[in-house]
């Protein structure tokens, strides 16, 4: 009997998602060095926008604070239809594209990729990337490692996005009652939600701030004005300026 060191030990702790994703990559490298980058990018169906989300990418990430319209992809558009991972094992076929993200991979040196979408309840809702500096790395026998691979980080981002949603319905609760007592809070909730990721996109350089905290920043925001269920309605909804008192 002997005690074996689990490689992936370090997803049972308490760290920011991009953390857990490095170790991961780190785990892959062992079996499978020619992996030289991982990214996650979440979809929203109600912008159509794919926005970077966490990687783990050796040296500078290609795409940072990215985001771009899914229906603008006809590739990505496929493979969502599909429903299937798609290889190429020559990124060079993409070298007349205009897309930035495109454009970013291939500057990087970036020869081939393995792209997974994620869907949770049947819903569509990103892609799991692998990247090489080789191309042809993705062969046959790699394949069947690299769809339990993909599917293994889906269940992470999965699980965070399962813990922030559950959360966010329960938000979502209070704000409807408050609702009912302020007709302006509905859409202010949404406004005030892009508004302030477009403001972290845009200090995220001078701030050091990545995908995953510009993210949560987004879905987050609502929890700005929590506090007017504790209002009562004659300081809420008063038409006039407030007392001192009030």
């Amino acid at each position: 009997m002997f005690h074996h060191q689990d490689t992936l030990q370090r997803l049972n702790e308490n760290l920011p998602l991009g953390e857990k994703l490095a170790s991961v990559h780190s785990a892959i490298k062992e079996q499978f060095p020619f992996i030289d980058r991982i990214a996650v990018a979440i979809y929203d169906p109600k912008t159509d926008l794919l926005k970077t989300y966490v990687h783990s990418s050796e040296g500078d990430n290609p795409l940072k604070h990215y985001q771009a319209k899914l229906a603008d992809s006809t590739s990505l558009h496929e493979i969502i239809k599909q429903r299937k991972p798609r290889v190429v094992n020559d990124l060079s076929i993409f070298a007349d594209s205009s897309k930035p993200h495109a454009k970013g991979i291939q500057q990087k040196g970036y020869a081939s990729s393995y792209t997974l979408p994620m869907f949770l309840n049947d819903n569509f809702f990103g892609f799991v990337f692998f990247n090489s500096m080789q191309k042809d790395a993705f062969t046959e026998s790699a394949l069947y490692y690299f769809d339990i691979i993909g599917h293994l980080i889906s269940l992470l981002i999965i699980n965070e996005q399962t813990t922030v949603r559950t959360l966010l319905a329960t938000v979502k609760t209070a704000h409807d009652m408050t609702h009912y007592r302020d007709s302006e809070t509905g859409a202010h909730i949404d406004r005030m939600s892009r508004y302030s990721r477009l403001i972290a996109v845009h200090i995220a350089e001078n701030h050091n701030l990545d995908d995953e905290y510009i993210e949560n920043v987004f879905l987050f925001s609502p929890l700005h004005d929590i506090g007017k269920i504790a209002i009562t309605d004659s300081i809420l909804l008063k038409e006039g300026k407030l007392s001192e008192e009030e």
